[in-house]
């Protein structure tokens, strides 16, 4: 068995590792031969809702319950679980050959969509949002009642539609501890106006790309994410872009630390 934890309460001022109580925010995982468990907690979130997921291809069977101020997250995952899968005629081979009969019908289908299933509700960003035995793959021509979000605010002032201005771009260098990354930098005045509210909410922004990507360490969360990983861009609020360059250090910093790795991080994945 191997047993881990994290603390995810972060407060102002910290950088590279969350100093709040565990007990306000963190997660842990408990994993063995077979199988695999993880638990979020969090506490002063205004999120409201429930879900309950899984997924046949990842056997990972998965949900959360948030109530006002008060979250939790879970998901259990492994081999041990393809018994359940397979009872419920959710395994693999039947996604695949419920795949191949739906194309035959000229109605071209993935296995993988016949293998994810959501049912749930949530309310938060100003909006209702509800999943009916929807899959990872949306479509047009679903029903309205199996997967949607009504938002109260667009209904009453309309739609927020949304423009921007380039401001600056050019190329700049990404300064890490193991080393310079180019990368290409924008600034942008955005802004999101209602047609029905005179006024509009504008927001400098610095969008940053680096083609060659920043060398970072997977998330461990699950067993395809284990390994070395890179980020390739941030977009954030700020008001210059050696601001924005700052923020991108500071977020790269952060998880190489977060996951256990050295902060002159380098090595790629093959």
């Amino acid at each position: 068995m191997h047993w881990h934890w994290q603390n995810l309460n972060e407060r102002p001022g910290d950088r590279d590792r969350a100093t709040g109580s565990a007990l306000k925010h963190g997660r842990a995982w408990w994993r063995f031969d077979s199988i695999a468990y993880r638990v979020e907690w969090s506490f002063g979130g205004p999120d409201f809702g429930a879900q309950l997921s899984f997924d046949s291809s990842e056997l990972h069977i998965g949900g959360h319950l948030c109530l006002v101020f008060a979250s939790l997250y879970w998901s259990v995952s492994g081999k041990a679980l393809a018994w359940l899968f397979k009872l419920i005629g959710r395994d693999w081979d039947a996604c695949k050959a419920r795949a191949e009969r739906e194309t035959a019908l000229g109605r071209h289908r993935y296995a993988h969509e016949f293998c994810a299933r959501r049912f749930g509700f949530r309310v938060h960003s100003g909006a209702l949002w509800w999943d009916c035995g929807a899959d990872d793959s949306s479509r047009s021509t679903d029903p309205w009642w199996r997967h949607g979000a009504w938002h109260p605010l667009d209904t009453v002032l309309g739609r927020s539609r949304h423009s921007s201005e380039l401001i600056e771009e050019r190329a700049v260098k990404i300064p890490l501890p193991e080393g310079a990354y180019d990368a290409v930098a924008k600034l942008e005045r955005c802004a999101w106006k209602r047609a029905r509210w005179p006024f509009a909410r504008v927001v400098l922004r610095v969008s940053i790309d680096v083609p060659k990507g920043i060398p970072v360490p997977g998330k461990g969360e699950n067993s395809y994410d284990c390994g070395p990983d890179a980020t390739y861009g941030l977009s954030c609020s700020a008001r210059t872009v050696e601001q924005g360059i700052g923020e991108y250090v500071a977020s790269v910093l952060r998880d190489r630390r977060r996951r256990g790795a050295a902060c002159d991080y380098a090595e790629r994945a093959a």
